[in-house]
Order: C-alpha cells, then sequence, then structure tokens
C-alpha cells in the first residue's frame, strides 16, 4: 500500500544504535571474522622477524670523570652515539667478528638507542632467526664498545706525542739555559736573562707534564655489557595476539558501520521485539503453527483466546468493526484470521468474518471444520457456521471466485454487511497485504480499529510502515498484532488445513443476529472449548457512554528498522 502521508519524524538515541546492532549482529559477527581471518593471512604472508637486544653502560671518556659540576650523561650526545652505532666501521667489526653476515647486512638489521638523561644504550639487531638475532645483537654491541675504545685510545695517543714532544724540546731548550748560567758567572747580565727564561721553561713544563699524565690515566674503555641479548626477551614481529586483536577490532567497527549501511535494505521482520518495535504495538498472539488449522487448537487456541480477550477489552460495548490485515504474504488469508473468529463466537460474542480475498481452497476447509458453505449460499448473504454458534461468515461478491479484481473487495455489498452488523457483535473484515490500495483504504475507513497478522522471516517493515500511516491518517487505531512463525520448507502458497478434533454440528445456528444486541439467546455451552457444565453467563459490561475502541493518539508508527 502506497504511503502518502510523510513519516514522523524518530528520535535516533542510544537505544536504536543498540537495536541496529542487535538486529544485524550476524552482519557484526562476519566482519569480526573477516578481521580475524585477514590478522591470520597477514600472519602466514608476512615472515616473522625477531629482535634481540643487549643493554650496555656508555663509558664517559674524560679526564675528569667524577666531576659533579657535570653529569657524565651530560657529556654524550644522543644523535652522534647512535650514527657512531649504526656506522658501516662498526658493522665491518662486528662483520669480523661474526662472518655469518656482510657488515652491509648488519648495518641495515641493527639499531641502538639511548635512554634520556642516562649513559644506558640499548643496541638491538633484527633477523628472521632468534639465535642469529642474538647473536648479531651481542657482536655489534660489542664492535660498537670497541670501537669507542679505539677512537679513544687514538685521540689519547696522539695528544700525548704531541705533549711529548713539546716536553723533550723544552728540556732541550733547559739545558741549554742552565749551559749559559753556569758557563760565566761574571756576564750579570746574560745570567739574568737565562735565570727568568728557565722559570718559564719549567712552568710550561709542569703544565706539559701535568697533561701528559692525566690523559695518560683516562679510562679509554668504550662501555661494560649490562644485559647480553641471550638473556633478554626476544621481540617477535608481527605480534600475533595484537595483530589478531587488531584485525578483529578494524572487523568489529567495519561490521557496525555496515550494519548500520545493510539495516534500511533488510527490512523482513525477524522476531517479536522487531515486530513490537515496528509497530508501536504490543503482540496479541503468537502462534506456534507456521499453517494454522481451522479451527485452531492446542497453544494455538490458547494464543488466539489471548488475543481475544485483549480485544474485546477494547471494544467492551457496541458494534466493533475490525480489520484485520493479513502481511504474512502466504498466497491466501490465512487461517488464523477465521480462528480468531472462532474463539470470538466462542466468548458468546456474535462474530462475522468478511473475507473476500479468501480462495477456493480455504473455504472447503471452512465448509468441511465449521460447517461454512459458501458454496451454497448466494453472493451478499450471511452464512451462519453449523458448527460454531454465534460465528457467522458473509460471502463477499467480490471474493466469490479468486480471479476477482482486486479493486472491488470492499465494495457496496461488504460495507453495507459492516453498517447492517447486528449491534454488539464483532465483525472482522480480512484482507491481505497484497490487496489494492483503493480497498485497504476503504477497510480503514469503514473499520473502527486495526489487527495486523505478521509472519517471522516473512512480514517486512514497509508492510507495518506503510499500514501504520494511512491508519493513522484515517483515526483508525492499530489494536496490536498476532505473529506466525517462520515457515520452514512449507511453499507458498500454504495450503490450507481443517483441524483433526472435529467440532461438534449443532442442530440449529445462529443465520442472525438479534436487533438488541445482547448475546443472551446464545446456546448453553457455545463455547466448543470450554467446559460443559457453563450454562450460565455472566452479562457483558456496558458503559453510559460507549467506550471507543482505543484511543487513536495511542496508535502511533513505530520506528523504521
Amino acid at each position: 500500500m502506497s504511503t502518502t502521508a510523510p513519516e514522523p519524524a524518530v528520535s535516533l538515541g542510544l537505544e536504536h544504535y543498540l537495536f541496529v546492532v542487535r538486529r544485524q549482529w550476524r552482519v557484526v559477527v562476519a566482519a569480526v571474522v573477516v578481521g580475524v581471518v585477514a590478522g591470520f593471512v597477514f600472519l602466514a604472508i608476512v615472515p616473522r622477524e625477531y629482535t634481540a637486544t643487549t643493554i650496555v653502560n656508555l663509558n664517559v671518556i674524560t679526564t675528569d670523570p667524577f666531576n659533579p659540576q657535570r653529569p657524565a650523561s651530560g657529556l654524550l650526545d644522543d644523535a652522534t652515539e647512535a650514527d657512531i652505532a649504526g656506522s658501516q666501521v662498526v658493522a665491518q667489526i662486528a662483520a669480523d667478528a661474526a662472518p655469518s653476515m656482510t657488515a652491509t647486512e648488519i648495518r641495515r638489521g641493527s639499531s641502538v638507542e639511548l635512554t634520556s638523561e642516562t649513559t644506558i644504550a640499548r643496541v638491538s639487531f633484527t633477523a628472521t632467526d632468534p639465535a642469529v638475532a642474538a647473536e648479531m645483537a651481542q657482536a655489534v654491541a660489542t664492535a660498537y664498545l670497541q670501537f669507542r675504545s679505539q677512537q679513544a685510545e687514538e685521540r689519547i695517543d696522539v695528544t700525548v706525542e704531541n705533549l711529548s714532544g713539546r716536553i723533550d724540546a723544552l728540556n732541550a731548550r733547559l739545558a741549554e739555559v742552565n749551559g749559559v748560567i753556569a758557563g760565566d758567572p761574571d756576564n750579570g747580565a746574560a745570567i739574568a736573562q737565562a735565570t727568568t727564561e728557565r722559570d718559564q721553561i719549567l712552568i710550561e713544563l709542569e703544565g706539559l707534564v701535568s697533561s701528559r699524565n692525566s690523559l695518560q690515566s683516562v679510562d679509554t674503555t668504550g662501555g661494560t655489557v649490562l644485559t647480553a641479548a641471550s638473556e633478554n626477551d626476544l621481540m617477535e614481529a608481527p605480534n600475533q595476539p595484537l595483530v589478531i586483536a587488531t584485525g578483529a577490532a578494524i572487523g568489529l567497527v567495519l561490521g557496525i558501520v555496515l550494519a548500520f549501511v545493510v539495516n534500511p535494505f533488510m527490512t523482513t521482520l525477524r522476531n517479536r521485539k522487531e515486530i513490537v518495535r515496528s509497530t508501536g504495538r504490543p503482540v496479541l498472539a503468537r502462534l506456534r503453527s507456521a499453517s494454522p488449522s481451522v479451527p485452531a487448537t492446542g497453544v494455538d487456541a490458547d494464543a488466539l483466546r489471548v488475543a481475544r480477550e485483549r480485544i474485546l477489552a477494547e471494544t467492551r460495548s457496541g458494534t466493533a468493526r475490525i480489520l484485520v490485515l493479513d502481511a504474512t504474504h502466504s498466497g491466501d488469508v490465512t487461517a488464523a484470521v477465521m480462528d480468531l473468529g472462532v474463539v470470538t463466537a466462542q466468548s458468546q460474542r456474535q462474530t462475522l468474518v468478511i473475507a473476500p480475498e479468501a480462495r477456493q481452497a480455504q473455504r472447503e476447509v471452512w465448509r468441511s471444520a465449521l460447517g461454512v458453505d459458501l458454496t451454497q449460499s448466494p453472493a451478499g448473504t450471511v452464512v451462519s457456521a453449523q458448527r460454531v454458534p454465534g460465528l457467522s461468515v458473509y460471502a463477499a461478491g467480490a471474493g466469490i471466485d479468486a480471479d476477482a479484481d482486486s479493486d472491488v473487495l470492499v465494495g457496496r455489498d461488504v460495507r453495507r454487511a459492516l453498517q447492517d452488523a447486528t449491534a454488539g457483535s464483532i465483525c472482522y473484515l480480512a484482507l491481505t497485504a497484497e490487496a489494492h490500495p483503493a480497498s485497504l483504504l476503504a477497510a480503514l475507513r469503514e473499520s473502527d480499529a486495526a489487527v495486523i497478522v505478521l509472519r517471522s522471516g516473512t512480514s517486512r517493515t514497509t508492510d507495518v510502515r506503510d499500514f501504520l500511516s494511512e491508519a493513522q491518517n484515517l483515526d483508525t487505531p492499530l489494536l496490536g498484532s498476532i505473529v506466525l512463525p517462520k515457515l520452514r520448507g512449507e511453499k507458498v502458497p500454504l495450503v490450507p488445513r481443517a483441524s483433526e478434533t472435529e467440532l461438534p454440528e449443532f442442530a440449529s445456528s445462529t443465520s442472525s443476529f438479534g436487533d438488541d444486541g445482547d448475546d443472551d439467546d446464545l446456546e448453553e455451552g457455545t463455547d466448543a472449548l470450554s467446559s460443559p457444565s457453563s450454562t450460565t453467563r455472566k452479562p457483558p459490561r456496558r458503559r453510559a457512554t460507549p467506550r471507543p475502541a482505543v484511543d487513536a493518539t495511542s496508535s502511533s508508527p513505530g520506528h523504521e528498522l
């Protein structure tokens, strides 16, 4: 049925998002599984690498290592030390010590990280073999410390050599000056000059000797290995738990996004919660049988009795005309419509069922199970059920033939039957969702309330949304829904079937309803499923002012799924 009115604004809160995620949980789970599988594929494709780390303490090479005014870490430059450790020279020293790899390969796999404000350095090496990674990390660390020591020794040796040369030159000049002083005691001026020069030489010699001694006492050790690579834990890359968790997290996020993308296109109502959310009204009855029999038996009959009482609670006085929309897409009017009429009549409330779209197979079931023979009755007449007192079926003219034009399903004869119904009776007008929109609108206009029959896994949110929109426009409240279970292997259209429990046939039946709206003239024991000892019935409650079927404002379209 087409929607002519604009859809009501829907507030989307946290509950809506949780509902969509729960409704599309298969999409979310599938996305998470895909993410986990992608993580395993990534682990299978990407080669696994191991990183071993050797921790060393760098020795600060200085002539005053215990100077409290400047910490040892302040004498180290992190960038310089990192470049030295990753240099080709250090890699070549490591390659000479471990000839299994070339200097270039060692340089590519090694790295050095200095801890801030300390003299601790972490020398790491990455390889596909954990043993090789540990060996090469140790070799690079040793080569790095060795290179630092060699560099310090070379610099000190050069400086000491320069100082020694200067000291030797000063000693030679000092000898010459001493000779002048001792050679001519009468030459006072020469002796005074020589004495002054000697004092200057001695002062300079003292400083040079002190510097040389300090340099020769410098510790040129490059550093100390604190923890060998073999004693540290290996780091694996890629990290399997992390990759799997990341894949699952990405899949979860994508799954939630996909859930909101596909949700508008998946309009099938799957369960009771979705039906209640879509209709905005309670479920009147949930049947167990996907293809109910006529009349209903067992738990299905009990469920329909609950629906009957809920409907009667909203229609306590006056004639109630209720549209029953069959949105099960079963190819025919579902048997639940006639079963609802049966249990309503069994409550000693006169009941009229109008089903213009009922096919011949369904009518044959009514004849054999209820004693309603529409084939022998002319169109436009009320046929009483021989086996259910109080139940009548209207032989609608438009529905006699299965190929009848759906444009006249609710024609003049049906409207007259609804208007002429006995006061106080319940009239069920059954139409399918496939009926022409004009017929559905006419049925809504002629009805006081509506009930929708839905099937889990078959009925769609669009069926409910369009019906609610038109019902609201015509101020026809929706009382609730009757839910049938999902079809499992059954073919559409369903084959109607009569109940194996045959109802007794009464000698007389009600062919027309009284004018006073009372049903005290019904025979005792008319409820075929009630106790036979019930000989009297409590009169129905009456109100001074007839109560409407339901407040039209209380029926609001449900949220779109």
